[in-house]
């Protein structure tokens, strides 16, 4: 389920998955994406609109029992505990292979910016963290399910290194040991804030969480904004990076009765290099927000090259596709990503690509031309460019046929839409913006499921 998180209304999240969920009775796994994390590790995990954000959706990803949640945004990479209440449920069990067996609450992954447009400074250790990251590199995040696995895997782009790995079991038979265990995937890399995590084990009191009607209680998140009193985060700006696995090669061979291997690139960024100036300007931009604007275009091309090569079935992209908007920015993105997707199903493969806008994306004012600002000093005074409205962001990725030519199934007509719809027009009236105007679902049916079970995945 893919979540529009610019729009904040916990209510209308809610009353979209439990639609999406109830048309699907059958599915084993309920797993979201949206662009801004809500338990991560950077910049933005201390910010109030991430503590509302947070405080609007964890007792509804609770309630639903949603398994995981990809995210991107704070440019760094973070493993949450499973989280329940708001709670990290640290007391897991735990196969020989250290896999998590039937956990207890939901896993956050915030992803890295795959293109290393920017990376943002990790802040001093938080209770939710399992395992964080700051490479300060590009890296992609690949991921394998299973009717009763979910496997993620952290990579660094230009080595294939892996650099994180957690698996998640279902399994109805399994029976934990007596004794207690100890969390496997929280890192021994001995130079990780993780210790601190001991302290958790007051945790285990947490099995109370289940009682969910007491989440009205949920209103006192508000407080999180106090993080911001931290001013240690300078000191660490290497942060816990975790220790690199000695390079690891992707699975050449896909058994489609089985698995499904995605890939996700998230806070790509993309700043065409016709747009990319040697100026002053140019390098104001540089200063002030620290992307890597000239290389963001060669870095995403690459970023496509390894999806191809990983033989992946499908590709998952939760927002920030452009530097700040650019239509022709997405033209390009798009571009390159229905090649991306022709060459692939020329080989006889099946693949599909999912993309949801970002904060940077849509009605952009801050889209500019570079290579036109050779006589002006501030980025600010750059020639303006034209940046996408929903509606050709619709038409680009969604009614294009990148994106199943033609299959994607809007709810345009159902009354939980065209309430909230009405709601919005109320507060801006007359406004193309609307949040939540870019929902689908679509099905993609694998092997021997085709036209029984398959995988749904709906946005």
């Amino acid at each position: 389920m893919a979540l529009n998180t610019n729009a904040r209304s916990g209510a209308g999240h809610k009353a979209f998955m439990e639609e999406a969920i109830a048309a699907h009775p059958d599915t084993d796994w309920k797993i979201v994406i949206n662009h801004q994390s809500i338990y991560s590790s950077a910049s933005h995990s201390t910010r109030s609109s991430t503590a509302d954000l947070r405080a609007n959706l964890f007792p509804i990803f609770d309630e639903l029992e949603i398994d995981v949640v990809l995210g991107g945004h704070d440019h760094s990479y973070t493993r949450s505990h499973h989280m329940l209440g708001d709670q990290p449920q640290i007391d897991q069990n735990y196969d020989s292979l250290g896999r998590v067996v039937n956990p207890t609450g939901t896993l956050y992954i915030t992803n890295n910016s795959a293109s290393g447009s920017k990376y943002y400074t990790l802040k001093p250790p938080a209770p939710h963290e399992a395992f964080v990251s700051q490479l300060r590199v590009p890296t992609f995040s690949h991921v394998e399910v299973t009717d009763n696995t979910f496997t993620i895997t952290a990579y660094i782009t230009d080595t294939m290194e892996v650099f994180d790995t957690y698996t998640i079991v279902k399994d109805p038979s399994f029976q934990p040991p007596e004794e207690e265990q100890e969390d496997p995937n929280s890192g021994d890399d001995g130079e990780t804030e993780q210790p601190e995590q001991p302290e958790q084990p007051e945790q285990p009191e947490q099995p109370e969480q289940p009682e969910q009607p007491e989440q009205p209680e949920q209103p006192e998140q508000p407080e999180q904004p106090e993080q911001p009193e931290t001013p240690e985060d300078n000191s660490k700006q290497n942060g816990t990076m975790g220790e690199v696995v000695p390079n690891v090669e992707l699975p050449t061979e896909l058994d489609s009765n089985s698995q499904v291997k995605i890939n996700v690139i998230s806070d790509s960024h993309v700043l065409i290099e016709s747009m990319v100036g040697n100026n002053a300007a140019f390098e104001s931009a540089l200063n002030t927000d620290r992307k890597m604007f000239a290389e963001s275009q060669a870095i995403f091309d690459a970023s496509l090259i390894n999806v191809k090569e990983s033989n992946s079935s499908i590709l998952l992209m939760p927002g920030d596709l452009t530097k700040d908007g650019e239509l022709q920015g997405h033209q390009y993105v798009a571009e390159e990503l229905t090649k991306l997707q022709e060459e692939i199903e020329a080989e006889g493969k099946d693949f599909h690509v999912f993309v949801v806008p970002g904060n940077h994306d849509l009605l952009n004012l801050n889209g500019r031309d570079f290579s036109q600002a050779d006589d002006v000093d501030n980025w600010r005074e750059a020639p303006t460019v034209e940046t996408a409205t929903p509606s050709q962001f619709r038409e680009l990725y969604y009614e294009s046929g990148l994106m199943g030519n033609g299959e994607i199934n809007y709810y345009a007509e159902s009354h939980l839409y065209q309430k909230y719809l009405a709601d919005i027009q109320q507060i801006m009236p007359n406004q193309e913006f609307v949040h939540g105007s870019l929902s689908y679902s679509y099905r993609v049916d694998i092997g021997e499921n085709e036209g029984k079970k398959g995988l749904t995945i709906i946005g």
